[in-house]
């Protein structure tokens, strides 16, 4: 079988501490095979992948593509990022419909009558929408962004845990794999007050939001 991925005594190090990110790496991928790089968090995945594609250089050892040395990207080649920027999509798209639906539902709960008086009143569209959907709606619309809140913190966590080397999950989750048991529940304890610090704070704004509406609903 040919090779088309070849990568011998492959080294990376970095200049700015001056430590190696892997070394003596060698192996092949043949035509039709498929492989995956298992490894903890910070081990070079990244980076043995990046310089693979082309996109990063090695130290030492060399990398080649049907036994043409890989110095750039290649249209033979295809790289899939692991940025931030899916973990954000999801986030807002998991966010969104909470949003969505309070809304959805606030409007709905507005009774017939109120437009009736509104269009005897005389208001326009734009009119009827300020003064009579928005306020009507509003208790449901920020409830549903209150749960949002609570969603988008808990996958920007996850998202910490699964795809990145730093942040508060990141951090929980590494001192739980080298049973730094201390560092873990600090960690667990910095989020759960994290979250309840914004809930308290977006309670705040509700609550001046709609004034008339907590009022009437015994909340403080």
């Amino acid at each position: 079988m040919t090779d088309t991925l070849q990568i011998d005594d492959l080294e990376k190090r970095f200049t700015s501490h001056g430590r190696a990110a892997f070394r003596d790496i060698s192996f092949s991928v043949g035509h039709g095979e498929f492989i995956a790089l298992i490894g903890p968090s910070g081990c070079g995945k990244s980076t043995l992948l990046h310089i693979m594609a082309g996109l990063s250089e090695p130290t030492a050892g060399t990398v080649s593509l049907n036994s043409e040395p890989i110095a750039g990207p290649r249209s033979e080649m295809m790289f899939v990022f692991q940025q931030y920027t899916k973990s954000v999509t999801l986030i807002f798209l998991a966010s969104l419909f909470p949003i969505l639906l309070n809304t959805y539902s606030g409007v709905r709960s507005i009774d017939r009558v109120q437009f009736d008086t509104a269009r005897t009143l005389g208001l326009t569209t734009l009119q009827t929408f300020r003064e009579l959907v928005i306020p009507a709606a509003s208790p449901q619309i920020l409830t549903g962004m209150r749960i949002s809140l609570a969603i988008s913190l808990i996958l920007a966590i996850l998202g910490e845990m699964i795809v990145s080397n730093d942040g508060l999950g990141y951090f929980v989750l590494l001192s739980q794999r080298t049973f730094k048991v201390p560092d873990m529940y600090a960690g667990i304890f910095t989020l759960a007050l994290l979250g309840y610090v914004l809930n308290r704070l977006f309670l705040m704004i509700e609550s001046r939001l709609i004034r008339w509406h907590t009022e009437s609903s015994g909340r403080t």
